[in-house]
C-alpha cells in the first residue's frame, strides 16, 4: 500500500494499536510513534494547526510515505 498517496493510505489505516515509521523519500525512517488508534494518531499529523511544532512541520514536510505495525495492544505498542 506504500505506493498509494498518503491521503489514501491513510484511508485504508485501521483503528487499531500498533507502532508506525514515518520515511522520506529515501526511505530512511524520520520518525517511530506509537499509539492506540493508528488511523487517529496518524489523521493528526495531516491536519493543519497554526501552532504545530517546527519539528514536525519539517518532518512533514519531508515525509513522503508511512508504514505501521498492528498489536494486540497500546502497552504492545
Amino acid at each position: 500500500m506504500s505506493g498509494l498517496p498518503l491521503k489514501l493510505q491513510l484511508r485504508y489505516t485501521p483503528r487499531k494499536p500498533g507502532v508506525y515509521l514515518m520515511k522520506n523519500v529515501d526511505d530512511e525512517v524520520l520518525y517511530v510513534g506509537k499509539a492506540s488508534n493508528l488511523k487517529v494518531r496518524l489523521s493528526s499529523y495531516f491536519s493543519s494547526s497554526p501552532t504545530r511544532d517546527p519539528k514536525i512541520r519539517r518532518m512533514m514536510s519531508d515525509l513522503t510515505s508511512f508504514e505501521y505495525i498492528v498489536t494486540a495492544s497500546a502497552a504492545e505498542a
